[in-house]
């Protein structure tokens, strides 16, 4: 194993803890439900590239590349989803964005599956020495919604950290924006890798980035009872 199987590993297991604890502290609650469903998507994603990671052959990279097909396009959605319901947001034009964006998605993962439209196959890294997935015709779709949803969930979330009063739940927001920020920096050096720029020789960190990004939101559920969890130690 290298530094980037490595946080894959651990990035896949702290994102499916955190979700698995978030669900059993409150199993009917919608926040922890789509917060479980958030984390199961980005645990996918990095268990997903770990199975390419190690793959030996393109077939077997081909195989594991089935897992982020499935789980990624819901990322972006579920992220959107859970900040609407953090910041108790109850507009029907939001709520008609996540119930289309859901829909969307559902039909992106179908096709990406049947035709390979936003991922298309694995290509070989030889710099790194392992293999990544390859971008398909339509794969700008799925990031034009993934800017949309992304920019837009996090926009709502700093609007509400600049308005509220609370500063408890200024501080919760403070360090629940801090790593989305992180997350979504990371991310970006693994877009580079996807399109194949190389005009810099940029390391994939989205799965670094991702947990710290777990960090941050523990560090606010511990000290700050993000999502009203409470920790006793």
């Amino acid at each position: 194993m290298n530094f980037y199987s490595t946080t894959c590993l651990i990035a896949g297991i702290t994102n499916l803890l955190l979700a698995l604890f978030v669900l059993f502290n409150n199993p009917k609650r919608g926040l922890n439900i789509v917060f479980f469903l958030l984390g199961i998507s980005l645990s996918g994603w990095s268990f997903g590239y770990l199975g390419i990671f190690f793959a030996s052959i393109e077939d077997i990279a081909l195989k594991w590349l089935i897992i982020p097909k499935i789980f990624v396009p819901f990322i972006p959605i579920t992220y959107f989803h859970f900040s609407l319901i953090i910041i108790e947001d109850h507009k029907n034009s939001n709520r008609n964005i996540y119930i289309a964006g859901y829909i969307i998605t559902l039909l992106l993962v179908i096709f990406d599956l049947l035709k390979g439209i936003i991922v298309q196959g694995v290509k070989f890294l030889p710099e790194y020495d392992f293999y990544f997935p390859g971008v398909g015709r339509f794969h700008f779709l799925f990031d034009l919604i993934f800017i949309f949803l992304i920019g837009y969930g996090t926009y709502l979330l700093y609007n509400k950290y600049r308005l509220t009063r609370d500063a408890i739940e200024k501080k919760q927001l403070l360090y629940l924006l801090i790593g989305i920020c992180i997350g979504i920096a990371g991310g970006i050096s693994d877009v580079f890798l996807e399109y194949s720029i190389q005009t810099y020789q940029i390391y994939p960190l989205g799965h670094l980035a991702n947990i710290l990004c777990d960090g941050a939101i523990i560090y606010a559920i511990t000290n700050y009872r993000l999502m009203n969890i409470h920790v006793r130690f």
